[in-house]
C-alpha cells in the first residue's frame, strides 16, 4: 500500500513577495517519526513524505497555484491509498482542509488522516470537512500504524485507540486516547532519509542557527521527552 505523509504549507502567499526566509522552518519531526515507525513495524508499504512548507520557502514559481499543482501531481503519480496530514495548529486549519480536499479530488477513495493539535483538540470541527476521515489524538506512531494495517486489510477502525472518525451512519465517534507507548526505546529515530535534510540547514531557516554557526555543525532535532 502506498502511504503519503504531507506537511502542509504553513501559509499561502505570493512567493515572489519580498520577505525574510522563515526562521521557523524545521524538519517535519512528527511525520518523520511516523515514517520511521511504519518502516520499522510494518511491511508491504511504500512510504513517502512531502514537505510542502519547505517547497514554499525554496520555490520561486511566482504563485501558489503551481505549488498546489505540485501536491496534486504527487498524489496523481504516487497514488496513495492512505494520506497523513500534519495539522499542528488551528491557525493553519484552512490549509489543512484545502489539502485534504485536494487529495479527495484526485483520489476520492484515499483515506485521509490528520494528526497534531488541531486534530487532538478540535476533532468535531475537523471532521466537519468531509474530506477528512480520521483524526489522531496525541502521539501518533502506534495509532497510525494500526490505521495503516486496518486500511490494508479492509477492517474497521472502531477498535483503534485515540481517534475520532465517522461511522457508517455519518455520526462522529471518539475513542479517547488511553494507550501510550510505554517503552520509548521502541520508537526509532526520525526518518531523516525521508526528507532532503541539507535543505533545512541553511542559516536563518532554523531557530537554533540564531545562536550557532551553520558552517561548523549539522544539527538535527529530536523529541527528548513525552
Amino acid at each position: 500500500m502506498n502511504i503519503l505523509l504531507i506537511n502542509p504549507f504553513g501559509r499561502e502567499l505570493n512567493v515572489r513577495t519580498n520577505r525574510l526566509i522563515s526562521t521557523y522552518l524545521e524538519e517535519p519531526l512528527g511525520l518523520m517519526y511516523i515514517s520511521a515507525y511504519l518502516k520499522e513495524y510494518t511491511t508491504g508499504h511504500q512510504i513517502e513524505l512531502l514537505d510542502a512548507s519547505l517547497e514554499l520557502e525554496k520555490n520561486d514559481c511566482g504563485c501558489m497555484e503551481s505549488l498546489w499543482g505540485m501536491i496534486r501531481d504527487k498524489i496523481t503519480d504516487f497514488k496513495p491509498e492512505l494520506v497523513g496530514i500534519s495539522a499542528c495548529y488551528y491557525s493553519n486549519s484552512a490549509i489543512v482542509n484545502k489539502t485534504a480536499r485536494l487529495v479527495k479530488e484526485v483520489r476520492s477513495d484515499t483515506l485521509v488522516v490528520i494528526g497534531g493539535s488541531f486534530a487532538s483538540h478540535l476533532p468535531e470541527v475537523a471532521l466537519m470537512n468531509p474530506a477528512i476521515d480520521i483524526c489522531v489524538f496525541s502521539e501518533g506512531e502506534e495509532t497510525f500504524r494500526q490505521i495503516a494495517e486496518a486500511r490494508a486489510q479492509n477492517t474497521p477502525y472502531a477498535s483503534i485507540d485515540g481517534i475520532a472518525y465517522r461511522d457508517s451512519a455519518g455520526k462522529i465517534r471518539i475513542n479517547p486516547k488511553q494507550q501510550f507507548i510505554e517503552d520509548l526505546d521502541r520508537i526509532p529515530f526520525p526518518d531523516r532519509a525521508a526528507v532532503p535534510l541539507q535543505e533545512y540547514l541553511s542559516g536563518g531557516r532554523r531557530v537554533i542557527y540564531r545562536y550557532y554557526e551553520p558552517r561548523t555543525m549539522t544539527i538535527g532535532a529530536l523529541t527528548a521527552t513525552r
